[in-house]
């Protein structure tokens, strides 16, 4: 993350004339200042403040763990820890949706992987589950990690995740939205959790992880 994107609560963004103000932003008079501690991200002619706090600044194809928060006749919407609801369109469903019969398929509280379809600039966020490696999570655990975590969890090209799976026996998918999905027996889960815990808080290396696992 570049240091001059990030902004400070009522921090001037730019003028009304020159941009409209977006999730995380508000208009004082002229000016369109930020609302949050957070990465500013200017689209067309709105602009957007995600806090560091947790939440999740959305980029197209990334892929993300969702929970459905609430069921309609043609969508589901659902939370990816960013700043706004992403909705899932039956069109972008893996199945054959009949209208009104979208909660059959997912219901509030469910999990699923997805993919960030589109992201606008007034922050109304798109995902579809429309690929093979998308999908309901069907078992298995999901905790949550910092976002800014995740490129330390999975190590130099996966060798930190890799190497966790491999010890623990489990398969673990981690969101780009920092949600990480961990599936296996409860004694490789609880020690996958021990040693992304391990790594998150304390920035362990592989050897420390190695340590930690047994």
């Amino acid at each position: 993350m570049n240091d001059m994107d990030m902004v400070v609560p009522g921090e001037l963004l730019g003028a009304r004339r020159e941009m409209k103000a977006g999730t995380g932003a508000y208009e004082e008079g002229e000016s369109v200042c930020s609302a949050v501690f957070g990465r500013k991200d200017k689209r067309s002619n709105y602009v957007n403040v995600a806090s560091v706090n947790g939440f999740y600044m959305p980029n197209e194809g990334d892929q993300v763990i969702a929970i459905v928060t609430d069921v309609d006749q043609t969508i589901w919407v659902t939370d990816i820890r960013a700043p706004s609801p992403a909705i899932l369109r039956t069109g972008e469903a893996p199945w054959k949706v009949e209208f009104g019969n979208t909660s059959h398929f997912l219901t509030v509280g469910d999990t699923a992987v997805v993919r960030i379809k589109s992201y606008d600039e007034i922050g109304r966020i798109q995902i579809t589950m429309a690929d093979k490696n998308l999908r309901k999570i069907n078992s298995g655990y999901i905790i949550e990690i910092p976002t800014n975590k995740i490129a330390k969890l999975i190590g130099r090209e996966g060798a930190m995740v890799n190497t966790i799976k491999k010890l623990t026996k489990c398969r673990i998918f981690v969101g780009r939205n920092g949600r990480v999905w961990i599936d296996g027996e409860n004694e490789g889960i609880c020690k996958a959790i021990l040693a992304i815990r391990k790594v998150e808080e304390e920035g362990a290396s592989i050897d420390d992880v190695e340590k930690v696992i047994g």
